[in-house]
């Protein structure tokens, strides 16, 4: 497994202690034809920053085109809460299944396991 360091910016003042979630949101969609693109997502809830593309495991045959990131900022009964989905466009290069395998990021001392992703390409 990678272990990937993500350049993190304060989100709140240092009063507010929020507990940061590292998740990923697969792709979408999840099957596509060659020479389409999807997207491969990962959620920062709670955490703001990014990833390096060239740090994601992609598997041969795969490649990242490009990127995007959006931000939200939300505030209920009086507490404050993010989330940042950092989003790859990726490119299928031909026909198979494709397994982004599962990998680490690490942020604010914790590490955090990135779930292994597929993506059907006929």
């Amino acid at each position: 497994m990678k272990k990937v360091f993500i350049a993190m910016v304060a989100l709140l003042g240092a009063a507010v202690s929020i507990a940061a979630e590292i998740q990923c949101g697969g792709f979408s969609p999840s099957e596509i034809r060659p020479g389409d693109t999807a997207q491969y997502s990962i959620i920062l809830k709670d955490a703001s920053g990014s990833i390096d593309p060239r740090a994601i495991p992609m598997p041969e045959g795969l490649s990242i085109v490009g990127t995007n990131t959006s931000r939200r900022f939300t505030v209920t009964n009086g507490k404050a809460s993010s989330q940042t989905d950092l989003i790859f466009t990726v490119v299928a290069e031909r026909e198979g299944e494709y397994t982004v395998p599962e990998w680490t990021i690490e942020y604010d001392g914790k590490k955090y396991a990135i779930a292994a992703q597929k993506l059907k390409v006929d």
